[in-house]
Parts: structure tokens; sequence; C-alpha cells
């Protein structure tokens, strides 16, 4: 059942943060260099400080149902595939996401 929970939170999760990156092309350059010491903490100002009010901003109920997960956390998407993630931002404001890969069993833990 845990791990039941686990992926229904991770879906629940990542589809908010697909959705809030739809609102502005501009925080998918900031998800991308989440990682890079420069990036971290706009990182965190944009997708962790007051996630209720920025990832979930007008989906209460999915937010609810994902703080009730919360025992679910696992790794984030970047740690689990062997692959690439690649966020272009157009100059019209457009944005296109291709991820290559697949997912690999223990990688990045």
């Amino acid at each position: 059942m845990q791990e039941c929970r686990s992926v229904l939170r991770d879906a629940v999760e990542w589809t908010a943060y697909a959705h809030y990156m739809m609102t502005d092309p501009a925080l998918q350059m900031i998800w991308w260099e989440q990682d890079d010491p420069a990036g971290k903490a706009l990182f965190h100002e944009k997708f962790v400080h007051k996630k209720k009010f920025t990832v979930f901003a007008g989906q209460e109920e999915l937010h609810e149902k994902f703080e009730l997960s919360e025992a679910g956390r696992t790794l984030r998407l970047s740690r689990c595939t062997a692959g690439s993630y690649t966020p272009t931002l157009r100059q019209n404001g457009e944005c296109r996401s291709t991820i290559q890969g697949s997912l690999t069993k223990g990688h990045g833990q």
C-alpha cells in the first residue's frame, strides 16, 4: 500500500508542477536550473516555499490530497531517469519540453 501512495503522490505533484510551469514559461528554466548552486534559491522560492499558493494555486482539493499522502515521498524524476529533459522557451513565449530516456531502477539513490 505504501508504494501505491508514493506513486499517487508523485503523480499529483508532477501534474501540479507541469500545470504551474504552463502558467509562465520562465518557470521551466527555473526548474531546469534547480540543481545549479545559483538556481537553488529561486527554485525554492518559486516551487517549494508556500507550494499551496504557488504550485497548487486554485487547486485546493488537489493540494489537500497531496498533503494527505505526505508519507509517500520518493526521488525526483531528474534523479530517476537515464536520459535527458530539455525545456525550450521560444521567442513568442511558447514553451516546448522533451523528455528522452527511461526510468532506471536504483539510479540516483
